[in-house]
């Protein structure tokens, strides 16, 4: 499997379990303005055309590193000890901290995997 490949298939993992994780917000009543406003959609659009439109190129690149660094920031977000007391016993509590934790693994490795094809890019010196 080629690296561009890899981190094409990283980031569209990240996007599901991010999209899952933004209905698990709404549902468990964290933010309940998930469903006002359109700005979630375009960010999982312009997730969505790094991946599948950009993903060669530089911008696609930058895309696909601020989405991870996205994906980090939840469960840095999250996990701060302000559920409620009874969250744990809670239908989809489990769903929703393995969501998290799957968010953040595979947003750090996208980090990675996007740093790493930033950075060996040949320099277009004349």
């Amino acid at each position: 499997m080629r690296k561009n490949d890899l981190l094409a298939l990283m980031s569209l993992i990240s996007l599901v379990l991010l999209s899952v994780h933004v209905a698990d917000d709404y549902v468990q009543g964290f933010d309940r303005h998930v469903v006002d406003n359109p700005y979630g959609i375009l960010v999982f659009v312009l997730l969505a055309c790094g991946i599948f439109l950009f993903r060669e190129r530089v911008i696609g690149q930058v895309i696909l590193l601020l989405g991870g660094l996205f994906a980090v920031a939840m469960p840095i977000m999250h996990l701060n000890g302000r559920f409620p007391a009874d969250f744990a016993r809670a239908d989809g509590a489990f769903r929703f901290i393995w969501t998290l934790y799957a968010v953040g693994t595979i947003g750090a490795l996208t980090v990675i995997l996007a740093a790493r094809e930033l950075f060996s890019r040949p320099s277009r010196t004349k």
